[in-house]
């Protein structure tokens, strides 16, 4: 009933637990919900929410009654998935939480992030990146605040030649080729062939 009342779907729920124990096709999960269980027992809310809170902006927190399980919503993908790695066994107040991304539609909102939670995921993009006369694919999420490494690049390709290059499909905040020091060419910097 506590559940219900605040939003949780409670036959998605029935559905993880139910598919879980049979082995069946995994849900389709979202990306900005974490399903956090084996929680301390004196850890409140206020707590629970401090701790993911250091990610990033949170869209909700529910800590069902007898710390049994909560539900923490983040409103960008990349902060979510920070929080994840982070806190995925980590141990609080001697115990270490479980963390699952909870399935899509489990959380049922009306917020700025509804849509989102409801698709549950970001689009994919792919990009074909051509440096030294070869072709590399990189998979990349459609998301603010990603950071792309691509490798094999010519030697002779520049900075302002690959931002450029990517400025033609996504916005592009920074680029940067790794260069060392050349004592023997007075100091230049050749590129290392990546960035």
């Amino acid at each position: 009933a506590w559940l219900a009342k605040h939003g949780v779907s409670i036959e998605a729920l029935e559905a993880l637990a139910h598919n879980g124990t049979r082995g069946a096709a995994v849900a389709e999960r979202s990306n900005t919900l974490i399903l956090v269980k084996n929680i301390d027992r004196t850890m409140t809310q206020t707590q629970l929410q401090s701790l993911f809170s250091k990610f990033g902006q949170l869209g909700h927190v529910l800590l069902a009654p007898g710390n049994t399980l909560a539900l923490v919503e983040f409103i960008e993908v990349g902060e979510a998935k920070r929080a994840f790695r982070s806190l995925a066994y980590s141990k609080v107040n001697g115990v270490p939480l479980f963390l699952e991304w909870a399935p899509v539609g489990m959380l049922k909102q009306q917020g700025p992030n509804a849509e989102a939670a409801a698709d549950g995921r970001a689009g994919a993009a792919s990009a074909d990146v051509v440096g030294a006369g070869e072709n590399e694919t990189e998979e990349v999420e459609d998301n603010e605040g990603c950071t792309l490494f691509v490798k094999n690049l010519n030697f002779k390709t520049d900075e302002a030649a690959l931002k450029a290059l990517f400025e033609q499909t996504w916005k592009v905040r920074s680029a940067s080729i790794v260069t060392k020091r050349d004592a023997k060419n007075g100091g230049g910097a050749p590129s290392m062939g990546y960035g």
